[in-house]
């Protein structure tokens, strides 16, 4: 029998996007399906210390990792190739390109949705959701961590998420507001010049108390207790009503992936852009373009849409 071994040295959301779409995968073209799991510095934690599925996980060591087969992903689901070996960090099929991937990538939402945690880590997100949620409530996911180094750019997003969170408090105004975010305790001195403030003050200020988040063990990533709260988090998350996410973030994508609810995912920008914006303000020429963007969309748009617009107007 055709076997597909899949390997991911990254994070929990990439290692969980390669292994639920790995399985309709290979479901799909029928060949025996393998995961290797090996510990890294990004996810120090085996798939059992996290999840009670049944699933063929094996925990590896790095020197162990095979050789991967020389495949492209295109080609993966037409492979001739006995033992298919890959090795990525994503989704490994392009999730809309042909109608036959869209079906397998509805496949791989059922792999998500069966997904379940520890009965220890499962304790936790009960415990926290009959303690701290709302009826409605809203989930903020604000990446940083190594965002700060790899995508300072989406590290400068806080802004645009409070906008967004106040976009979706017009149609939920009694929603709370479960904020997750890896943000370091303090700038250390390679970001200092990352834009960065407090998200969970700036949150706590303009919200108050209806802003709440688990609070983690640990924000070092090298740490297997830091992994369970992302887990305990992504879980958090994926119970909320409504979604403000973070641009080039699996994380947050996973959150949403299948799941029929509001969501905006943000991103950051330049001081240009900013300056831009305060200056709209300043002339009232901002609230001029929201009320003709929300005349034409038949919604209230972000900021960040209504500039957009504005550029491809002048473009034109």
């Amino acid at each position: 029998m055709k076997s597909l071994t899949v390997v991911c040295v990254q994070g929990l959301a990439n290692r969980l996007q390669v292994l639920t779409s790995g399985l309709a995968l290979a479901e799909h073209t029928g060949r025996r399906f393998a995961m290797l799991w090996p510990r890294t510095p990004h996810c120090p934690a085996d798939f059992a210390d996290l999840f009670s599925n049944d699933w063929p996980v094996q925990s590896i060591k790095m020197e162990d990792i095979p050789a991967r087969s020389s495949v492209y992903s295109r080609c993966r689901l037409r492979s001739d190739e006995t033992n298919l070996v890959v090795q990525d960090a994503t989704w490994l099929f392009s999730p809309r390109e042909t109608e036959q991937n869209i079906a397998i990538f509805e496949r791989t939402k059922d792999f998500i949705r069966q997904l379940q945690p520890t009965s220890e880590i499962q304790h936790e997100i009960d415990a926290f959701r009959s303690a701290h949620f709302h009826k409605r409530m809203i989930g903020v996911h604000l990446r940083r961590g190594d965002f700060l180094h790899v995508h300072p750019h989406s590290s400068r997003n806080t802004p645009d998420a409070i906008e967004a969170v106040d976009l979706m408090l017009e149609t939920e105004p009694e929603a709370g507001i479960l904020l997750c975010s890896d943000e370091p305790p303090q700038t250390h001195t390679e970001t200092q010049s990352v834009q960065f403030a407090g998200v969970r003050d700036l949150f706590r200020q303009r919200y108050g108390s209806r802003v709440v988040w688990h609070a983690a063990v640990s924000l070092d990533r090298t740490n297997p207790l830091a992994i369970r709260d992302a887990v305990t988090d992504l879980w958090l998350l994926r119970n909320t009503d409504c979604f403000v996410g973070t641009t080039h973030s699996s994380f947050s994508e996973l959150v949403i992936v299948d799941r029929d609810v509001p969501s905006l995912i943000v991103d950051g920008h330049s001081q240009r852009y900013y300056r831009i914006v305060s200056l709209l303000r300043s002339t009232g020429l901002l609230s001029v373009l929201h009320t003709l963007s929300r005349r034409r969309h038949g919604r209230r748009m972000t900021t960040a849409e209504v500039i957009k617009q504005l550029k491809s107007s002048l473009r034109s």
